[in-house]
């Protein structure tokens, strides 16, 4: 896979944001990856899910998808499987993402 794949991944919606769920196929955000805990990473990078066939709130609170950056430059490298991170609206967590192999 090169930087501008995208991913395949599980998409666990947070209780919070299950009655506004995307209804467009993708949903765009704020990531907070296990690396940005660490002491003196400030970075946070906005990642885009794609759900195909695009998925009605109805479809329950996991939906299956895909995940990619939005820019080249972005930490690529933490998109491998088995990793988990977080989407953020704000401070607001909606949702949990796990990479598939």
């Amino acid at each position: 896979m090169t930087k501008t794949d995208a991913f395949p991944v599980t998409v666990k919606w947070t209780k919070r944001k299950l009655d506004r769920l995307p209804i467009s196929g993708e949903y765009i955000t704020v990531s907070k990856f296990p690396e940005d805990d660490l002491p003196g990473v400030l970075d946070r990078w906005s990642v885009k899910l794609v759900f195909s066939p695009p998925v009605q709130p109805s479809d329950g609170v996991e939906w299956n998808g895909t995940a990619s950056f939005l820019v080249a430059d972005a930490p690529w490298e933490r998109l491998r499987p088995g990793v988990q991170f977080e989407m953020y609206e704000g401070r607001v967590m909606t949702a949990t993402v796990t990479l598939l192999d």
